[in-house]
């Protein structure tokens, strides 16, 4: 839970964990990466790539629009994930990954590289919105720069990407490579069950809705047939 407390803990334990461990709660002792706890990999730094290994981590997309809060859920908070453009490091091909975490009050919190969590943007403003907040550090104010105490380019980083919300259960989640929880673990194989299922629908539907597919696929067959008929019963 997002409680004074824990905001206490991750002060005090600022040089072991991270912006991604602090968003999840967790407090393995180790810095987090996304992918990490599920054993996949982080490919790239594009919203896709960083969804689907926050995905394989047991989080949960939340849905919303833009400027606006998702709908709560019970037993679950809220975080927020964000990306610098890799050309924006100042060095090809290199990118950073940052994320926000909702509180029990309302307020929004994150861990700057190793430095103690805080609830100020790039301009030293509180946190209402992480998709509005001012998250340019190339030219930003504030003393906590995610990426400076991470080594990347001198601390000079622009999260312009904002890939999305995200769903935590309140008990948080292990960042410790290859601890994701049993029951996450069962929760993602049933949700790429019904991934695939409502594909299989999508794919009947479609054929339902236009019948040329079906008469095109009986053709192939009807081909196929008289075809495989020719090879069994040559002409004599």
């Amino acid at each position: 839970m997002g409680t004074p407390d824990e905001i206490n803990f991750y002060t005090d334990n600022s040089g072991t964990y991270n912006c991604y461990a602090f968003a999840l709660g967790a407090k393995d002792g180790v810095y987090g990466h996304p992918g990490a706890a599920s054993g996949s990999s982080l490919k790239t730094l594009v919203p896709t790539d960083i969804d689907a290994a926050l995905r394989d981590d047991g989080l949960m997309k939340a849905p919303h629009e833009y400027g606006e809060m998702p709908p709560a859920r019970e037993g679950f908070y809220l975080i927020a994930a964000v990306a610098t453009h890799p050309v924006a490091m100042g060095r090809t091909g290199v990118g950073d990954y940052h994320f926000y975490r909702q509180m029990d009050d309302g307020s929004w919190w994150h861990d700057p590289g190793r430095l103690a969590p805080t609830n100020v943007d790039a301009e030293n403003m509180p946190i209402t919105n992480p998709e509005l907040a001012r998250r340019d550090y190339t030219t930003g104010t504030a003393e906590g720069n995610p990426s400076r105490d991470s080594g990347y380019d001198n601390g000079r980083a622009n999260y312009n990407v904002f890939v999305g919300y995200y769903y935590v259960p309140d008990t948080g989640l292990s960042v410790a490579p290859g601890m994701l929880p049993l029951e996450i673990i069962d929760s993602l194989e049933v949700q790429r069950e019904n991934e695939a299922r409502q594909r299989l629908e999508a794919g009947r539907e479609m054929s339902r809705s236009d019948p040329s597919q079906e008469v095109d696929r009986a053709e192939s067959r009807g081909g196929t047939q008289r075809l495989v008929s020719r090879l069994d019963n040559p002409a004599p």
